[in-house]
Parts: structure tokens; sequence; C-alpha cells
């Protein structure tokens, strides 16, 4: 998996995680200041019809019901619904 960071807006930072196909996988948000470690983060995860490269897209689940209290460091053991 490849991760990425970003920081397009001041106030917000943004993660995200690639699968082996080059596919996003996770996608995080949280404010500017955050720590990966630190609660805070909104996190989703996609997963895609095939496991190919720019496969579509199936479904999109959010970590903990979409609450703001998760870490990015822990975004693969958190429950997505």
């Amino acid at each position: 998996m490849t991760q990425y960071s970003a920081s397009y807006d001041s106030r917000l930072i943004k993660n995200m995680e690639y699968d082996a196909n080059g596919n996003l996988e996770y996608f995080g948000m949280a404010k500017s200041g955050t720590s990966d470690d630190d609660p805070g983060w909104f996190i989703m995860k996609m997963t895609y019809h095939t496991a190919e490269p720019n496969a579509k897209m199936a479904t999109v689940r959010f970590a903990e019901n979409g609450s703001l209290s998760q870490t990015w460091t822990g975004y693969a053991n958190h429950n997505y619904s």
C-alpha cells in the first residue's frame, strides 16, 4: 500500500492510502494540526468491483459511523459501516 498525505487547505489535513493496484482504499480528513495518532479523523474506506487498476468503486464505508474520534494510525483496524 502507498500512503499519501496532503494539505490542500490550511484548515484540513488529508491522508490517503492506496491498494496494490493503485486504487484509493482509505481517505481521511482532520483539522490542521491533528497528528496521525490524535483522535479527530473522519475516515472512509472504499471497496471496488474488481482487483484491477482503475476499477469501479463498489462501496464507501465510514469508520465508526462517521464519528470524528478516530486516529489515522488505526485506519485499518476501525469498524466500517
